[in-house]
């Protein structure tokens, strides 16, 4: 809020210690473990697999990696998308999914629904914000419009400024230095500069853990249920009021 002093985040984070480096396509991309797989325009819905991967990694020691199927389930319910059907892979709005893995739930391979607690905007534009994001939830999920030489980027590489951006594309990210943003995608981290970060993406959303909180009894950054539900109460009531 504004005026009000913000606890100190990490100077260097990042929540894919320890991790494998290949996370899997989630049939965003081709899948050299699922050679068979369909390659269709999920990434909103891949996006949240790999944060679920992320948080389920750290806050119970397990890594939770939803099948690319039921992946491909989530982005049908959420986005019209039927399977096999060219003309209904249209992608999603980030929106969208947020509220449908808020409300409806992604499903998991044993029939569950995986929940998110809430969600809310922060501006790209601010990288001192997106690295607040990353520390206190584990991560962000955001949305860019790309160049098309990032598809052809490889993990270890760096995203570059290379023109104007002509493909929308959901990105995650678990990490940062001073100086760079670590961003995820198709399976695998790309780093970005701040410039560059701030150049290309236009949507940005921190995403409250419902797993993280029932795993550890608090968020990443170690609030309790009650004193977020204090905090969004307060900003909600601050921005009513036109604060």
């Amino acid at each position: 809020m504004r005026g009000v002093a913000q606890p100190p985040i990490p100077e260097t984070l990042s929540w894919r210690r320890g991790m494998p480096a290949f996370l899997g396509a989630m049939a965003n991309a081709p899948d050299p473990d699922n050679p068979e797989l369909p390659v269709v325009g999920d990434c909103t819905n891949a996006g949240a697999g790999h944060l679920q991967q992320v948080w389920t990694f750290n806050a119970g020691g397990r890594m939770v990696t939803r099948p690319a199927m039921s992946v491909i389930q989530g982005y049908s319910e959420s986005c019209g998308y039927v399977l096999g059907d060219p003309a209904t892979d249209n992608g999603g709005l980030l929106t969208t999914v947020l509220k449908y893995w808020m409300t409806t739930g992604m499903p998991n391979a044993d029939g569950s629904r995986e929940k998110i607690l809430g969600f809310f905007r922060v501006d790209p534009r601010q990288p001192e914000d997106v690295r607040r994001v990353i520390a206190e939830c584990g991560g962000f999920y955001g949305g860019a419009l790309i160049p098309a030489s990032w598809s052809e980027v490889e993990q270890g590489q760096a995203w570059q400024a290379d023109g104007p951006g002509v493909e929308g594309h959901c990105i995650t990210g678990f990490g940062y230095d001073p100086k760079t943003i670590l961003c995820h995608s198709w399976g695998f981290d790309i780093s970005t500069v701040d410039g560059v970060f701030t150049r290309y993406f236009d949507e940005l959303y921190a995403v409250v853990s419902a797993e993280w909180i029932e795993t550890t009894g608090k968020t990443p950054f170690g609030m309790t249920l009650s004193a977020l539900n204090a905090s969004l109460d307060q900003l909600q009531r601050a921005v009513a009021a036109g604060a």
